[in-house]
């Protein structure tokens, strides 16, 4: 991962949540989302999507760690019954294995699935709050008074809904960046070898775009709605959290930062970050596609 910064190749998801915010001028809500009444309906809705997702999920891991402990069961009973020298019984407990090892195989398969609908349900449901935070914080703008207290309790209530969201869901899968192929046209190529060589180029251009971009582009979607709630509340004088939130420069609890001593980079400082590596995978991305028309530009020998 050469050329990016070594906090980067630690992290690549630098998520988190700030104590809160505002709706920046330069920050364009969708037309149903404008009011604050609508916002908290879309909360509402994501909420059961979301609760939906982690219960499935959760009923499924319950189910595959009962499998798994049957399957130790019936490994301890075949080894018994070899070591007694039963035959039949060790036939029959094989066969058992066998069966649950392809159960085993589907039911990870399914659980994968509902891991990624459960995160994309959560991914959804922050959105949707932070969403109707700006909201909430626009009216108190537009009023230029202290937010009132059902306002304020309704502004909380979704700010600890959020931080039990980010606590359930856990750490984000912290992803390698994978270096960049270096597979070049050799003299000897055929027409196939130069196909398959520009295929592998494609596809690595592919995993970058899937991988890579959509969670960085979601990351730093997410940061800069955290950086305009931050922001909002600083330059209105909120005191919403009581007076929790950090100096300006110090980062919030988005920040990642460590304890007393180590703020820890600033939300600015995490979206610059997080710029640079989305701008080393485009380059990257755009190299290997270059790479791969080149490769299908050259003149092979044989089929």
């Amino acid at each position: 991962m050469e050329g990016i910064p070594a906090a980067l190749r630690r992290s690549v998801l630098l998520a988190g949540h700030a104590a809160a915010c505002v709706l920046l001028t330069t920050f364009v809500l969708p037309p149903d989302t404008l009011c604050g009444q609508g916002t908290r309906q879309a909360v509402d809705e994501a909420q059961e999507v979301y609760d939906n997702a982690r219960d499935r999920h959760q009923e499924a891991f319950a189910a595959w760690n009962r499998l798994e402990l049957a399957v130790d069961s019936l490994i301890e009973e075949f080894e018994r019954a070899q070591g007694a020298g039963d035959d039949e019984l060790s036939d029959r407990l094989q066969a058992q294995l066998y069966e649950r090892a392809g159960l085993k195989q589907r039911t990870r398969g399914q659980l994968r699935q509902l891991k990624e609908e459960w995160d994309s349900a959560g991914e959804v449901l922050k959105q949707r709050i932070d969403e109707h935070q700006l909201s909430l914080l626009e009216q108190w703008e537009e009023t230029g008074q202290d937010p009132e207290d059902e306002l304020l309790e309704e502004f909380l209530e979704v700010d600890r809904l959020r931080d039990e969201v980010v606590e359930e869901m856990g750490a984000p899968e912290l992803l390698e960046l994978p270096e960049m192929l270096n597979i070049r046209g050799l003299p000897e190529d055929t027409r196939a070898d130069l196909e398959r060589k520009a295929t592998a180029y494609e596809d690595y251009a592919e995993l970058l775009e899937t991988l890579w971009l959509s969670r960085l582009n979601e990351q730093i979607d997410e940061l800069t709605r955290q950086l305009q709630i931050e922001e909002a509340i600083r330059r209105n004088n909120l005191d919403i959290f009581g007076g929790r939130l950090p100096p300006v420069g110090q980062g919030g609890a988005a920040s990642g930062g460590g304890g007393v001593g180590d703020p820890g980079p600033t939300l600015a400082q995490q979206i610059e970050d997080l710029e640079i590596l989305r701008q080393t995978v485009i380059d990257r991305q755009r190299l290997a596609l270059q790479r791969a028309e080149e490769l299908r530009g050259r003149r092979g020998g044989t089929p």
